[in-house]
């Protein structure tokens, strides 16, 4: 994944249909550091009822901020 897929994979974060935000919080967990415009949208999709998900864009923050990823039941 290269950081010129960015804006395509924001644009993503807001589709309705969940395979698309997934797949997009999965591509932006590769990026890592140079995802951290997709920050502040990750942590507004980050309370989300459906734990896999959830886990999923917890993994993607912890990888774009450099950190491990925190496990949060």
């Amino acid at each position: 994944v290269e950081a010129s897929a960015l804006p395509v994979l924001l644009e993503a974060l807001k589709e309705e249909e969940r395979s698309a935000r997934f797949f997009a919080v999965y591509l932006l967990k590769k990026l890592g550091p140079e995802a951290k415009e997709a920050l502040p949208d990750l942590e507004k999709l980050a309370n989300t009822e459906n734990r896999r998900f959830r886990d999923s864009i917890r993994e993607a923050i912890a990888a774009i901020e450099g950190k491990p990823a925190e496990k949060k039941e």
